[in-house]
């Protein structure tokens, strides 16, 4: 009974200390997604970072070594959470760190960061750039959607066919040659 009582009251304790939580509409912990993490030049990508807080300003930044671009920046909402839709700016081919800086739930300065690999410009998939300024590489292979399975099965039933005709005919010859 004295144990229930403690419980009950150690409960009452944590619901009026008014702390946030996840439960109150904050973000649980301090993150950053970026919708494109390999991009090129020109692409349209989508950046949330959590664990703001509400109505702050968050300033969204690309860094490369000594090269900084200022993505944009979002205000934080309701849940700590601020969006940003960006168009990857002109920049060479690399590994960036993207990230936003602001002031987090505790009111402290907040920043978090991620990776992200840029392509020069119209690299397309796989990548591309180099020292050729971003240009596309070279194409190579083929289109066509039978695969190189399909047609050795065919190349072996085709050679079945001729080894079981040849024997047919084999077989006839035999057999002309033994009436004779």
């Amino acid at each position: 009974m004295a144990k229930r009582f403690v419980v009950i009251l150690f409960a009452l304790f944590l619901a009026g200390t008014g702390v946030a939580s996840a439960g109150d509409g904050y973000a649980d912990d301090d993150t950053i997604t970026v919708s494109c993490p390999s991009a090129s030049v020109g692409d349209t990508c989508t950046i949330t970072v959590t664990g703001f807080q509400p109505g702050t300003t968050v300033t969204v930044t690309l860094f490369s070594g000594s090269t900084s671009v200022v993505l944009g920046s979002a205000t934080a909402d309701d849940s700590g959470t601020a969006t940003l839709t960006v168009t990857v700016p002109n920049v060479a081919p690399g590994t960036y760190t993207v990230e936003a800086a602001g002031t987090g739930i505790d009111g402290e300065p907040l920043t978090v960061s991620t990776s992200v690999a840029v392509a020069g410009a119209g690299a397309g998939p796989g990548g591309g750039g180099g020292a050729g300024g971003g240009a596309d590489l070279p194409r190579t292979g083929s289109d066509s959607t039978t695969s190189l399975g399909q047609v050795a099965i065919a190349a072996i039933a085709g050679g079945g066919l001729l080894v079981l005709l040849a024997n047919k005919r084999r077989a006839a010859q035999s057999k002309i040659n033994v009436d004779a």
